[in-house]
């Protein structure tokens, strides 16, 4: 017969006097204790004066330690001492009828200290051990460790009969069972997270014996537990329901193979920088996690939330950061070797490099998509709307997915403004890259050639120093092409994608006729750029 703890408290209870004077055999000496003395004289029954009732709640209290230890200080005062009084067992009824015998009963359970609402990793293994403890707190202990987490203390003060047998139920499943080792972790973690809440574990259980989870592969179902955790979490609960629905929506959106997205979603609302954002920036980041739902960008997402020149920027820039890090980072159509590094540049955390946003007028017909300077990126504020939408329109992908690369490939080459080949060929390189990250493969030999007629333009952006600076007033500045050794160079690179003999005679109409061209326009650019290119 298993031991029955409550029952037996009960008899205990209804016969105290009975049990006080076991020993003795002499009512007269009641001194309101029952020793454990006592309590062996009632389970022996040697002159037969106790009900087969009593031996058995005498049997089962000595049987278990966890039940002994639970009446000896049922009181609530001193530690354990071998001892039940008359107030030991009054409280420990108390405990049974307020609903919290198994976490009293666990509290004490290896035998030592005292009622204090701290059942330690000891008292759990001799819980597990224990024949007074139900079947169903052992199975939930057992569901609970799973994993090793250390103590168990809080999830036991706040697990109720229902908790303890939805856990039971759980840990007992096939279902269960059939999990791998970490899916079975991730479900205990689900299981002490909601504190042992029955409604939650309950769901859980209905979660994995649903036909849909079981059909899925393995990677798919540690995704889906994923999804439950984050769900059911209380950072999730907390959040207002059009934000939890920007997070359903990113998961409902997710590519079946993107099987990490959950977790980076659980763990960006977990994060202590998401925490402290204004209600409106939450919004700002989950909205470009349901606009971009991928790991990679919602990872990239709460990096961004730990630099401080992000934490410096106000909302609107903080919306455009948000976009250019959540486009960028699946932008799979241009070179990911760039953007990753590119993106690192701001986001290691032992990154300098800082991002900023101002409004740049075009000038003279010339548009300046951003620059960059000591470390520092600027970006053109006019050309990415401060909202919460995708990013859309061209010019704003041309600031998120080329300049953004091409300023960066500045910093990282250390390059300096000058009328040089070398300054323009750095120029080159910065376009070359940004090109690259934008489509993810190298430009023509066409394109590479406008770009260096646009470089050599006597009215371009380029103009001071392709053809020098005129002053009405003390000195000019000659400009690359007004150097025979500068020029030269420019006219070699030209001639390189071209084919032709290239000089100051003719570039212009070299440039402009691609149908004279020995080389294949369409072709590869023949003219690499020196430096770092990826970077």
């Amino acid at each position: 017969m298993a031991i029955d703890g409550v029952k037996s408290t009960q008899v205990l209870d209804r016969d105290f006097s009975v049990f006080d004077t076991a020993k003795q055999g002499d009512p007269s000496k009641a001194d309101g204790k029952i020793s454990q003395e006592d309590l062996q004289a009632v389970a022996d029954n040697v002159d037969n004066k106790f009900t087969p009732e009593q031996q058995q709640a005498a049997k089962d209290v000595l049987g278990s330690l966890a039940v002994r230890s639970f009446l000896d200080v049922g009181g609530g005062q001193g530690e354990v001492d071998g001892t039940i009084g008359r107030g030991d067992v009054t409280g420990a009824m108390e405990s049974i009828k307020n609903g919290n015998y198994n976490s009293e009963l666990l509290d004490t359970a290896a035998g030592r200290g005292r009622s204090d609402g701290f059942a330690s990793k000891d008292d759990v293994i001799a819980a597990l051990n224990d024949p007074g403890v139900p079947q169903q707190v052992k199975d939930t202990l057992q569901l609970a460790r799973t994993g090793d987490p250390g103590e168990l203390n809080d999830l036991i003060k706040g697990l109720k009969e229902d908790g303890y047998k939805a856990g039971s139920e759980l840990y007992n499943s096939a279902e269960f069972k059939a999990l791998s080792p970490d899916d079975k972790k991730r479900a205990a973690e689900i299981f002490r997270d909601a504190k042992g809440d029955a409604a939650t574990t309950n769901d859980l259980l209905k979660q994995i014996k649903d036909p849909s989870f079981q059909a899925l592969g393995a990677p798919q179902k540690s995704a889906k537990l994923e999804e439950f955790a984050l769900t059911h979490s209380a950072e999730f609960k907390a959040l207002p329901a059009a934000d939890q629905k920007n997070i359903t929506d990113a998961l409902a959106g997710r590519k079946s193979t993107d099987t990490a997205l959950p977790k980076a979603l659980h763990d960006l609302i977990e994060d202590k920088k998401f925490s402290e954002l204004s209600a409106g920036d939450k919004t700002a980041v989950l909205s470009q996690a349901k606009n971009y739902p991928d790991s990679r960008s919602v990872s990239n997402m709460e990096r961004t939330l730990q630099k401080e020149w992000f934490q410096d920027q106000d909302s609107g820039d903080k919306q455009r950061s948000l976009k250019l890090v959540a486009h960028l980072s699946q932008h799979d159509s241009g070179d990911r070797a760039i953007i990753d590094n590119t993106l690192n540049r701001f986001l290691s955390p032992d990154s300098d490099y800082e991002l900023e946003w101002k409004a740049i007028p075009d000038e003279g017909g010339n548009t300046t998509y951003g620059y960059a300077d000591d470390e520092t990126l600027t970006l053109n504020a006019n050309k990415v709307p401060a909202d919460n939408n995708r990013v859309s329109g061209s010019d704003a992908e041309a600031v998120i997915e080329n300049t953004t690369a091409h300023e960066v490939s500045h910093l990282v080459n250390g390059d300096e403004t000058n009328q040089t080949f070398d300054y323009l060929n750095e120029e080159y390189r910065a376009w070359y890259v940004g090109y690259m990250a934008e489509n993810g493969k190298p430009p023509s030999n066409e394109e590479a050639a406008d770009r260096w007629e646009y470089f050599l333009n006597p009215n371009g952006g380029y103009a001071d120093y392709a053809h020098g600076i005129q002053r009405d007033w003390w000195w000019d500045t000659d400009g690359a092409l007004d150097k025979p050794e500068e020029a030269a160079k420019i006219f070699d690179t030209l001639s390189q994608l071209t084919g032709l003999k290239v000089d100051a005679s003719n570039y212009q109409s070299v440039l402009s006729d691609t149908s004279k061209w020995k080389t294949k326009p369409s072709d590869p650019a023949a003219s690499v750029p020196p430096g770092d290119r990826d970077n």
